[in-house]
C-alpha cells in the first residue's frame, strides 16, 4: 500500500519532483537535506503522526521515516527551520500542480453532484497559541477566566458531494490579520483572492460553489459569476431585503411547491431526509450582476428536529432538489474535510510557528495524496472494509519492514 501511494505521489502527481525544485536558501548547507525534510514531513502527515516531535523523537516512528529520507533525519528543531525556509507560494504551486495532474488523469470527471462539479468555501481557525505570536496571528483578547489567544485563520475550498467518492482540497488561503477585524469581511476578502488565484491556475473548474450565509456578498458572487461558476448560499440575515420579502411571501401561504417535494437517501449513511419545497421567485440583490432565486426548504432529517433553510442561488434554472443537495453537501467540507484535518492530521497543532502557512499547505497536500490514491487511482484499496486508521496502520507496518528506502523507488519511477 505504501508503494502504491508513493507511485501516485511521485509518478503521477510529480510531487517529489516539485519539492526537489524548491530553492534551498540556507547559507551554510549541511548533510541534512532541506528537500528531504519537506518530503519526510509529508509522509509523516500521510501516516497521521500528530507532531514533528513524535515524528523524529519517537524511536519507532523515526525508524519508519528513515525509509523516506535521502539522508540522516533532522532534529525536530531543524525540520521546523527547514519548513520555514520554503516559500508558501512555491508550496501552493506544488499543491496546484498535483491537483492539475490529477484532473488531467480524469479525477474530477463526471462531477460530484448530479454530473456537476460542486465546491464549498469555508473558513477555519487553527494553530491556537497562547504565549507565541507571529505576523500572521489573529488575536483574541482575554474574557473572564480565559487567557488571551493567538490563532491563525484559513479559508479552504474543497470538492463536495457523493459522486466522486473522495474530496479534494483545491485551494487554501491564510487570512491576514489586516483583512478586517470583522470575520465576514475577512473571509469574503480572502475568498475573492483565492478564487482569482485558483482561476489563474485551473481556469474554470467548478460549476457551482456553495457557501454559508457569510459569503452572500455581491463582490464574491460577481467574482465567481465572471469565472462561470454559479453560487448557492444560505440566507440567515433578516436585514436583507430579499430575505424579508421571501419570508413575508411564505408566511402569507404563497410559494408552496408540493409537486417539487422529495426525499433524499444518502448512499453512504443510508439515512433519508424528507424535504418540503417553497419557492419565492427572483430578487435583485445589492450590486449582483444577476438576480437571485430564493428557495425555502423544510427539512425533516433522519435525526433531530425539523429545520427550515432559506437558500439563494444565481442559477435561475436549477431544480429544487439540486439546490438543496448542494447546500446540504456543504457540510462535507466541515465533516469530511476540516474535521479530518483537525482529528487525523492535527490541523490545530502548532507544528512550527514560523512555518504555519507552509505546514497548512503540506497538510492539504498529504490529505489530497491519500484521497486520490484510495479514492481514484487505486479504488480497490477503498473497498468499504478498510478504515482510514487501518490504512494508516498498514502503511506504517510496511514502511518499518521495507529493506530498501523509498528513495530507490523514486529513482526507479524517474522522479529523483
Amino acid at each position: 500500500m505504501i508503494t502504491q501511494l508513493t507511485h501516485v505521489m511521485a509518478n503521477i502527481l510529480k510531487i517529489h519532483k516539485a519539492i526537489k525544485s524548491l530553492p534551498d536558501t540556507r547559507i551554510r548547507k549541511s548533510k541534512l537535506i532541506f528537500h528531504s525534510s519537506v518530503i519526510v514531513f509529508i509522509y509523516g502527515m500521510m501516516l497521521q503522526i500528530p507532531s514533528i516531535n513524535s515524528m523524529l523523537n519517537d524511536r519507532t516512528k523515526r525508524a519508519r521515516l528513515q525509509k523516506v529520507s535521502e539522508g540522516p533525519l533532522p532534529s525536530d528543531t531543524t525540520m521546523g527551520a527547514h519548513l520555514a525556509m520554503a516559500d508558501p507560494q512555491d508550496l501552493a504551486k506544488a499543491l496546484y500542480g498535483a491537483n492539475k495532474a490529477a484532473i488531467e488523469e480524469g479525477a474530477l470527471e463526471g462531477g460530484s453532484v448530479d454530473g456537476k462539479l460542486v465546491v464549498a468555501y469555508d473558513g477555519v481557525e487553527h494553530f491556537v497559541s497562547k504565549p507565541i505570536m507571529c505576523k500572521y496571528c489573529h488575536f483574541r483578547p482575554a474574557t473572564g477566566s480565559e487567557e488571551p489567544e493567538m490563532f491563525h485563520r484559513s479559508l479552504i475550498v474543497s470538492t463536495v458531494g457523493r459522486d466522486l467518492g473522495f474530496h479534494l482540497i483545491l485551494g487554501l488561503e491564510g487570512l491576514k490579520p489586516t483583512d478586517s477585524s470583522l470575520k465576514a469581511e475577512g473571509e469574503t476578502t480572502a475568498a475573492i483572492r483565492l478564487a482569482e488565484e485558483m482561476h489563474g491556475e485551473y481556469g474554470r473548474i467548478a460549476d457551482y460553489a456553495t457557501a454559508d450565509a457569510l459569503y452572500l456578498k455581491s463582490p464574491f458572487i460577481n467574482t465567481l459569476l465572471k469565472q462561470g461558476t454559479h453560487v448557492i448560499a444560505r440566507i440567515k440575515d433578516e436585514r436583507y431585503g430579499l430575505f424579508k420579502e421571501a419570508k413575508a411571501l411564505f408566511e402569507s401561504g404563497q410559494g408552496r411547491m408540493e409537486d417539487m417535494d422529495f426525499a433524499y437517501k444518502d448512499p453512504v449513511s443510508k439515512k433519508t431526509w424528507s424535504v418540503e419545497v417553497w419557492m419565492a421567485g427572483q430578487y435583485k440583490f445589492a450590486s449582483c450582476d444577476t438576480p437571485l432565486k430564493v428557495w425555502r426548504f423544510d427539512v425533516e432529517p433522519p435525526y433531530g428536529e425539523k429545520e427550515t433553510m432559506y437558500i439563494a442561488t444565481t442559477d435561475l434554472d436549477a431544480t429544487a432538489e439540486f439546490v438543496w443537495k448542494c447546500a446540504h453537501f456543504r457540510w462535507d467540507l466541515e465533516l469530511s474535510g476540516i474535521k479530518q484535518l483537525k482529528e487525523r492530521y492535527n490541523f490545530d497543532h502548532n507544528y512550527a510557528h514560523d512555518a504555519i502557512r507552509q505546514v497548512s499547505i503540506l497538510i492539504a497536500l498529504a490529505f489530497n495524496i491519500r484521497a486520490l490514491t484510495f479514492g481514484f487511482f487505486k479504488p480497490k484499496l477503498r473497498n468499504g472494509l478498510l478504515s482510514m486508521l487501518e490504512a494508516t496502520n498498514i502503511m506504517s507496518d510496511e514502511l518499518l519492514k521495507m529493506r530498501k528506502p523509498l528513495t530507490r523507488l523514486w529513482l526507479k519511477l524517474g522522479s529523483g
